[in-house]
């Protein structure tokens, strides 16, 4: 079997992917996710997306951080939509499976870039589910100390873990890289957690600087958007629908009325290539 298969370098708002399809070939994904995913030896990204069949949906998506980790994606969910209309294998509406549970997608609108809107799921404030150690059944309003900074947080799983800290951001970029990395791989997380600053703008919008783990910070983060929207709606600062505004472009997030998360964005092909 050749060493050698195609690949699409794609992003959302920012958060770039290196994307294969699975039917390159049964290979140990976790393990080349480091080399393709590094920037300055491989192809650069801040995650591996593996896209094939599936026998419980329309497809599956596969995501693998910078460091082998396998995980979920909203960013990337909403790649894996494109990638898998765009190959014929589905029409515009569609199921994809992923390590969250099955998820719906649907093309919004195609050109350059797709617009695509993507269930995430119900977001659940358990810590047991982060999974986190503190003394109390849900992780709100907790209070926190690392390198030097306390903070008050909540901390929200969905599909993945994210610690949220709204309006108290870190002054410096210095002090925000320390305090971030801190809080990332505080011992209260078993298996760390990304980390989101978020500035209320008013109740439809709000800023957000994104931790991601196993990464560093990235320019956008799909679940982070919705982790923000879920803890601002709870705690009363956000409404139903919002614009999460990062570095990388805007993020919309919409809860329903059976409290499912929908997140719409971009989602684009940057350049197509072969690798090694």
């Amino acid at each position: 079997m050749s060493k050698s298969f195609a690949f699409l370098k794609m992003h959302g708002a920012g958060n770039h992917f290196v994307v294969v399809d699975q039917a390159a070939g049964a290979r140990d994904w976790a393990r080349q996710a480091p080399s393709l995913c590094a920037h300055h030896t491989g192809i650069g990204a801040d995650g591996l997306l593996v896209i094939g069949r599936s026998e419980i949906a329309d497809t599956r998506m596969r995501m693998y951080n910078p460091d082998g980790t396998e995980d979920m994606c909203g960013n990337g969910l909403r790649c894996a939509v494109r990638y898998a209309h765009e190959r014929g294998w589905v029409g515009k509406s569609m199921t994809v499976q992923t390590i969250a549970g099955v998820r719906r997608g649907t093309v919004i609108a195609s050109g350059e870039p797709y617009l695509v809107r993507v269930e995430m799921g119900r977001p659940s404030f358990r810590a047991a589910d982060l999974p986190a150690l503190i003394p109390q059944e849900e992780f709100r309003d907790f209070p926190l100390e690392a390198a030097g900074c306390r903070v008050r947080a909540s901390a929200v799983f969905v599909g993945t873990p994210h610690l949220v800290v709204f309006d108290q951001r870190p002054k410096t970029d210095a002090q925000w890289h320390r305090v971030s990395s801190a809080l990332e791989t505080s011992s209260l997380f078993l298996e760390r957690t990304s980390v989101c600053w978020a500035e209320v703008i008013d109740r439809r919008h709000v800023a957000v600087r994104i931790w991601e783990r196993s990464v560093g910070e990235t320019l956008a983060c799909g679940t982070g958007a919705c982790a923000v929207a879920a803890v601002g709606l709870r705690e009363g600062l956000l409404g139903h629908e919002t614009t999460i505004h990062m570095r990388g472009g805007d993020l919309d997030v919409a809860a329903d009325a059976e409290g499912i998360l929908w997140l719409s964005g971009p989602a684009a092909v940057v350049y197509r290539g072969s690798w090694p």
